[in-house]
């Protein structure tokens, strides 16, 4: 299955995104689960379902990613969102094996969370469908 490929891919193009890193302070952009005391504002992405499509002979998938700025401000996170969002939103990842032929943002996530000492950690981000064949 193609998930290391597709995950490898999502993590290249935020991490080369010289604007989301310099916002970020360094390329802190974790798959599934960030590190203990990552930093004030950071990215976390994550598979959050879909798989083959089975439309026709030739081999598609069609999955979701919920990829999200995380930050100690409404302000920092919303300001990574939109960076994660230019560098994602009809743009082309690079899938070995893979042709990726759609990748949009369609549903936003915006919540506040508290950690153990009661301090807000705010999320904004969203859902991205990402479409790829195996040419």
């Amino acid at each position: 299955m193609p998930v290391q490929a597709l995950e490898t891919g999502l993590y290249t193009i935020l991490s080369t995104n010289s604007a989301l890193t310099t916002e970020l302070g360094g390329t802190l952009i974790y798959n599934k689960q960030a590190p203990q005391d990552p930093g004030t504002k950071y990215v976390v992405f994550n598979w959050s379902g879909g798989g083959d499509e089975n439309l026709t002979p030739h081999r598609t998938r069609n999955v979701v990613y919920t990829v999200q700025a995380v930050a100690s401000t409404q302000a920092d996170a919303a300001t990574v969102d939109r960076l994660i969002d230019a560098a994602l939103h009809e743009q082309t990842l690079t899938v070995s094996g893979w042709t990726n032929f759609w990748t949009a943002r369609e549903d936003d996530i915006n919540y506040v969370e508290q950690d153990a000492g009661g301090v807000p950690i705010y999320h904004v981000g969203a859902i991205y469908r990402i479409r790829i064949d195996d040419d």
